[in-house]
């Protein structure tokens, strides 16, 4: 009979990338870990386990009142509580919920597929829990990273389950030593799982009568930038809004397609872009479809990033997935990342985004080099994309407990 595995997201679909990683790390989960291990997917949330129902995998809905969860909170990092747990009848009332759920259904192991305050919670269970970046650290200027108690909750979260973790996930190795260098933990126990195309994009092919509607349906311009994210401060819109202004001045016809949900700032985007009298230029969509993306970015010129968290990011690997040359911003370790296959620019500078674009517009050997270089970059790195190095240290781990169990027999 085999093990059973635990997978846990509460990354609702509409939060963007968080979402289509774990779509993508499931599909490798089923490749590689079901011939040896049972999987039940974990969450909270009903729409989540919605809208994962089409991958096929056993469901089940795990909620915890805020008091339940407070509880388990104070159990393992209150001193007091820690002290007094274990005293009947006291031990009754601080039962595990969330431990004897997983019991129940016989799971020996949890997998989170972000960084998720469940993981506060466990007190016995080994797990694994996946870590997409730091901003809390090197970001947290931005208000969606440190307002309404979220850098407290990722500080709490990163603090206290990084080193009870059996395993953490990352996506490249700039994280893995700045992970490492923050929290104090062992590299040996840090995996890569290097980003991936959503799942949108596997096995893609080009309709043109459904891009004919999608563009009509959008009203897309004939030759534009793309720039696929959600309205936060942090994805710096205002910037590729200025060098649209610029290119308008300059009489040059260069427009703008940005898609995302709306995050709080999506009205004073539009009210900036209405006093540059540039409405014409720039469309704002909201979320769209996993369907219709791909369409969005094969009829693009470019993807345009001018993020300001990263160095890690979905859209570059969709870009280079359907030939599409990306402009990315040059953070901290993006270069160990894309290499060659990016034209790297200043974010905060109008006039690096500006002679970025114009190059991918002009100079159609470099834009050629640009494409073979990303579908490149992404061959190797799907070479290197399994989940084989978190099954065999999860095997290693069931056999250490079996070795333990015999010795205490």
């Amino acid at each position: 009979m085999k093990k059973k595995i635990g997978i846990f997201i509460d990354s609702s679909k509409n939060s963007g990338g968080a979402f289509q990683e774990a779509k993508y790390t499931l599909n490798l989960i089923k490749k590689d870990l079901l011939d040896i291990y049972d999987v039940i997917i974990l969450s909270p949330d009903k729409m989540v386990l919605e809208d994962l129902k089409a991958l096929n995998f056993q469901f089940k809905l795990i909620q915890l009142n805020k008091i339940q969860r407070y509880i388990l909170y104070l159990k393992n990092f209150s001193g007091f509580f820690r002290r007094i747990k274990k005293i009947s009848p006291i031990r009754f009332l601080f039962k595990n919920k969330f431990e004897n759920f997983l019991r129940k259904n016989n799971i020996f192991f949890l997998y989170f597929l972000g960084p998720s305050s469940y993981s506060l919670y466990l007190e016995d269970t080994n797990f694994a829990i996946t870590v997409p970046d730091i901003a809390h650290i090197s970001s947290n200027e931005f208000p969606e990273v440190s307002a309404d108690g979220e850098l407290v909750r990722k500080k709490e979260i990163f603090e206290n389950s990084l080193s009870k973790a059996y395993l953490i996930i990352t996506n490249c190795e700039y994280l893995k030593n700045q992970i490492s260098y923050y929290y104090k933990v062992d590299k040996k126990k840090i995996l890569i799982q290097p980003h991936l195309p959503s799942t949108s994009f596997d096995n893609f092919k080009f309709k043109p009568e459904i891009s004919k509607n999608i563009k009509s349906k959008y009203n897309l311009p004939n030759k534009y930038i793309f720039y696929p994210a959600q309205y936060w401060l942090h994805k710096n819109h205002t910037k590729l809004v200025e060098v649209i202004k610029k290119f308008k001045d300059d009489k040059i016809d260069v427009s703008l397609v940005t898609c995302g949900s709306d995050k709080g700032i999506l009205a004073a985007l539009k009210e900036y872009v209405k006093k540059l009298k540039i409405e014409s230029k720039v469309t704002f969509l909201d979320f769209v479809s996993d369907e219709e993306l791909p369409y969005l970015y094969q009829n693009s010129t470019a993807l345009v990033m001018p993020t300001h968290i990263g160095p890690t990011n979905i859209p570059p690997w969709e870009a280079f997935n359907l030939g599409v040359p990306v402009i990315y911003s040059n953070l901290e370790g993006a270069k160990e990342i894309y290499d060659d296959a990016v034209i790297y620019i200043n974010p905060n500078d109008v006039n690096s985004i500006y002679n970025a674009i114009e190059q991918i517009y002009t100079k159609q050997e470099l834009r050629q080099k640009l494409i073979n270089n990303g579908r490149e970059l992404l061959k190797r790195n799907m070479a290197k994309n399994n989940v084989v190095a978190l099954k065999n240290n999860i095997k290693n781990l069931e056999s250490n407990l079996s070795l333990n169990i015999t010795k205490n027999i």
